[in-house]
């Protein structure tokens, strides 16, 4: 946020007696509300800092990798030894958004968010340019320098670090207090000040500390009698302003703000004058008055008031730089109003916070200019930046959406990412986010064997309601099917020989052709699971309501044989690259409710199937809902297995054996999605991933190939 635009963290229990309370207690705690499992990660993260890079045409922003402690988590046990993930592919904060912060120049915005980052943005193109992740709770409030090259974070646990933005390295960490809410620069840089509330239950010593932006050493102190603050400035001649007060007897609470002469820590003025935010010259302050259920614009040298409106309360505020507008944001409104800062009159009102209250704003700034304003979350994460005059969104910085599904190039260079809002194309190589093909749904990706061409089901509402083929040479789409029944979804997809003798199992699971020049190919569709051999000789597919499985000869068209998989139904079916391995999970005791809306533990199977006799080879039984996805290793030697969300274990194929336990900690858990393609193996047999809310997990597997080759 800029250094004259600051929320309240006054110590509500001196104000419960205030009529500003319930303002004081939103803006003190608002991170508190939006995402309550953001409040349980307690892990340790590891500083992972990455350079700017330039996206290829089409591109967006570079990666961002996490590392996430294992937690047990109930479900399945968690052996010892159960390993963490080396890194998580992330783009964008995988929690609410609590602060934001244009820089000088209007170029970039930082944001820090309750998954304990802050991450730069180019403000120009939306890229995410660098992540930083040394905070231990969530980020509260971050600011540029005013030359731009140094950013001051803070977090819930009073963690202050001072980063050179160009670097992304730290250059100091210290810890002031048990909350962060407001920081402010002086004009030259040299220093920042910091509020600093105690937590002792009667104080009411609120202090304002002064400290050295090279080394973070506190240079001054400036005590109060307050029992916080509720705004923090500097000015542009030197001149530190605080709001804050004490306990108030009374249905008002007293604010006051004082002003002090930064240099020397002089108190010049103080005035029964205090509010939320100040404008940039300090002359006036943005005060809400709860009890009368209005704001008002005060004048601080006086404290006579300017102008009021009728506002119902006034969580955020924001004054542009040239204090000729303020954005206000509403508690529980779904919409963000632009006032006039001379007169108080509604210029213009841009949606917010969603009538069903599933998100609020919870940070927003105009930037330098004065011409935008960023703010956020909107739905998914995401933070817009949108013109002030008109309330156009100019560009979107997207945050990261739960994936529901992935896929790898067989060259092991692309990793396609699918999630509720986007098909995007990670290089592998680099970890960077390259670009974007699809914005919409998509849960089921699917590369051709030979890598030339990936598959998708796309929808706008809902994945499925397309079937998108992209050549993976220019990435331009090279087929665009459906189904003429609208609202059938595209669940299973399959790449087969164009000249199969089999072309269709009912209106809803059949062949697609398209052209590449004058040769055909073909894209098998299904809203219930298929598989193919990747020689194009096997094809199997779920039969019936059930769930049994139909095995074809796709050359013939002829059915070979079918298997009594699974008792009620069939989720995944899958090939070994060999061919000599039919993968299958599914469902063998029907959803029972222990009690209205509490639906009790079902028991799920994953099959191996050898491919000559269909007999089952190996077995594994879960007993808990949404357990059971499991994927081939490429050279056919391991299954991987999510035995829970949490937990995914290597068997080897030959013997049985278990090969290794993988475990993660799940930041929203009560968001987690059920996709039969979360799980993989990479071409070269090196890492493992796993599709997760928080990104793709990344596991790297080391000699677990050759141990796999060795028991053979």
């Amino acid at each position: 946020m800029s250094v004259f635009t600051a929320t309240i963290y006054l110590r509500t229990d001196k104000l419960r007696k205030a009529g500003l309370l319930a303002v004081l207690l939103l803006l003190t705690s608002c991170s508190h509300k939006q995402n309550p499992s953001a409040q349980a990660n307690n892990n340790k993260p590891v500083v992972v800092t990455q350079a700017a890079a330039t996206a290829p045409a089409g591109g967006v922003a570079a990666a961002a990798i996490a590392v996430i402690a294992p937690t047990a988590e109930g479900g399945a046990p968690v052996p010892a030894g159960a390993r963490a993930p080396d890194w998580i592919l992330q783009s964008g904060h995988t929690m609410g958004l609590t602060t934001l912060a244009f820089s000088p120049d209007g170029k970039w915005i930082a944001t820090g968010a309750y998954d304990n980052a802050v991450i730069l943005w180019n403000a120009e193109t939306g890229e995410e340019i660098r992540r930083m992740t040394a905070h231990q709770s969530p980020v509260m409030e971050v600011v540029f320098s005013p030359d731009g090259r140094k950013v001051i974070s803070c977090d819930r646990d009073g963690g202050v670090l001072g980063w050179d933005a160009s670097a992304g390295t730290t250059a100091f960490a210290l810890k002031v207090h048990s909350l962060c809410r407001q920081i402010t620069f002086t004009p030259d840089g040299q220093r920042w000040a910091i509020g600093v509330v105690e937590t002792a239950e009667d104080s009411d010593d609120a202090r304002i500390e002064l400290r050295s932006m090279v080394t973070g050493e506190l240079v001054k102190t400036i005590k109060t009698d307050w029992a916080g603050f509720t705004a923090l400035a500097i000015t542009k001649d030197g001149t530190l302003l605080a709001s804050g007060g004490a306990e108030a007897d009374d249905e008002e609470a007293d604010l006051f703000t004082r002003e002090w002469d930064a240099s020397s820590g002089v108190e010049i003025r103080k005035t029964h004058a205090g509010g939320i935010a100040f404008a940039a010259d300090g002359q006036t302050v943005l005060r809400p008055e709860t009890e009368s259920g209005v704001i008002a614009l005060v004048r601080t040298p006086d404290g006579a008031k300017a102008w009021e409106q009728k506002f119902a309360s006034s969580e955020l505020a924001a004054f542009s730089g040239d204090g000729d507008k303020i954005a206000l944001a509403e508690l529980n409104s779904a919409s963000m109003r632009i006032l006039s800062a001379a007169s108080g009159e509604v210029l213009r009102e841009i949606p917010a916070g969603s009538a069903d209250k599933t998100y609020q704003l919870q940070a927003m700034e105009f930037s330098p200019d004065g011409r935008l304003i960023a703010a956020g979350p909107y739905a998914d994460g995401e933070i817009k930046i949108l013109d002030a005059a008109t309330g156009e969104v100019k560009r979107s910085l997207f945050g990261q959406v739960a994936v529901t599904g992935i896929a790898a190039s067989p060259d092991g260079h692309w990793l396609a990412v699918g999630s509720g809002r986007a098909l995007a194309l990670w290089d592998q190589q680099t970890r960077k986010l390259a670009r974007t093909l699809w914005s919409g749904s998509v849960n089921q990706i699917a590369f051709s064997s030979d890598g030339r061409w990936l598959a998708a089901n796309a929808g706008t509402r809902f994945p499925g309601e397309t079937l998108k083929v992209w050549d993976a040479r220019t990435w331009e789409i090279a087929g665009n099917f459906s189904f003429p029944q609208r609202g059938t979804p595209v669940f299973s997809i399959a790449f087969v020989p164009p000249d199969a003798g089999l072309a269709a199992l009912g209106p809803l699971s059949r062949m697609f052709n398209f052209a590449e020049a004058n040769e055909k190919r073909a894209v098998w569709s299904s809203p219930s699971p298929v598989a193919a051999t990747a020689d194009g000789r096997l094809f199997a597919a779920k039969s019936g309501i059930g769930g049994d499985v139909d095995v074809w000869d796709l050359r013939s068209g002829k059915k070979l044989t079918t298997i009594a998989a699974h008792k009620i139904g069939v989720s995944t079916l899958a090939f070994s690259a060999d061919g000599k391995w039919l993968l299958s999970s599914g469902q063998e005791t029907p959803v029972t409710f222990v009690r209205p809306g509490q639906i009790g533990p079902v028991e799920t199977q994953v099959k191996l199937w050898d491919a000559q006799t269909w007999n089952v080879h190996q077995s594994w039984t879960f007993n808990r809902m949404g357990a059971g996805t499991a994927a081939i290793s490429p050279d056919s030697r391991i299954v991987a297995l999510e035995k829970d969300w949490n937990l995914v274990e290597l068997i080897d194929i030959a013997s049985g054996a278990s090969l290794g336990t993988f475990v993660t900690a799940d930041p929203r858990a009560q968001n987690r999605p059920f996709s039969s393609g979360n799980l993989l193996i990479s071409p070269d047999g090196a890492t493992l991933m796993q599709a997760a809310v928080n990104g793709v997990r990344v596991w790297r597997l080391g000699n677990l190939q050759s141990a796999a080759r060795s028991s053979q």
